[in-house]
């Protein structure tokens, strides 16, 4: 190549306008990354290629067009390159994301009482975990609140003959164990509301469509409802006979001995005796149901961890 093709060579600075394109890359990028949605890696690099392709066009049409072929052809190649780059990074990122936000339903436990244990700070992991965290606390607040209710009706009394007596003052207002279910209904109804709104406000959010899905699927809230029905019904017939047992006990019929309630009555003995396998039964359902929803919680998880080990975007 002789002095007047490399004076051809650098006209119109075609190596400073291909790093500023590629530095424009990088920046927009990187600044812009947190107001993007996250979107499938084909949907980013194509998007990618035409923000290259038009900064390029630029720099064609204020200095490049001055420039050799070779340098237009390099400079378009290096643009296309950085975008493809900066393309695949901001998938990279915007997975990461997506999983650390999941992680959280992976990593919930549930204590004893069935309620819900998170990792700490797990609520700020991403929008889902902020939803799922709030409403996990709306709902142990909700349930605790009942469950201090249910014991200020002193309903433990009923299983025990010796305390009974000594505190027999309930037994003129059996009809306060109705406000119990009432209050029980409530909290219910509650949690339906809070756990619809969860998922209208996961739909809501800029993630894609099938990380949606596979996540309102893991949280099984195509059975949600339908399993807070049953336990509304559960708890109402629980609280029916702890009602009807208390309606036999304020006959005055029976006798302490010990904490067994001895009838004088065989009347009040089988009505008594009818009303606490209706608890019993009740009782074991809800334990079933709180089996089941532990299962279908494992489930859900290993269903998001096999998510986790594909790409998500």
């Amino acid at each position: 190549m002789d002095y007047t093709d490399e004076n051809e060579w650098n006209e119109g600075h075609p190596l400073l306008a291909t790093l500023i394109g590629c530095a424009l890359l990088i920046a927009g990028g990187w600044f812009g990354l947190p107001w993007l949605p996250p979107a499938p890696l084909i949907v980013i690099m194509a998007a990618a290629m035409v923000v290259a392709g038009l900064i390029w066009g630029i720099a064609y049409l204020v200095t490049l067009r001055r420039a050799t072929a070779n340098w237009k052809l390099l400079s378009f190649m290096a643009l296309l390159l950085t975008a493809a780059a900066v393309g695949y990074a901001a998938t990279w990122i915007a997975e990461q994301r997506l999983k650390a936000d999941l992680s959280t339903l992976m990593e919930v436990q549930m204590d004893p009482d069935g309620f819900p244990i998170f990792p700490p700070g797990a609520e700020n992991r991403g929008p889902i975990s902020k939803l799922y965290v709030g409403f996990a606390r709306e709902m142990v607040e909700g349930q605790r609140a009942f469950d201090a209710e249910a014991d200020k009706a002193d309903l433990d009394l009923f299983a025990d003959a010796g305390a009974l007596r000594a505190r027999p003052a309930i037994l003129s207002d059996c009809g306060r164990i109705a406000k119990v279910k009432a209050s029980g209904q409530t909290m219910i109804e509650r949690r339906r509301a809070g756990f619809k709104a969860m998922i209208d406000a996961i739909q809501r959010t800029d993630y894609p469509e099938l990380f949606k899905r596979g996540v309102i699927s893991g949280m099984t809230g195509d059975q949600t409802d339908e399993t807070l029905t049953e336990m509304a019904a559960i708890q109402g017939r629980l609280l029916d006979a702890v009602q009807g047992a208390c309606t036999v006990l304020a006959r005055r019929r029976w006798v302490p001995e010990g904490a067994v309630f001895m009838f004088t009555n065989d009347g009040d003995l089988n009505a008594f005796s009818a009303f606490g396998q209706q608890q019993n039964q009740a009782n074991a359902e809800l334990q079933r149901m709180q089996m089941a929803s532990r299962q279908r919680l494992r489930e859900g998880q290993m269903k998001m961890r096999r998510a986790m080990g594909r790409p998500l975007l």
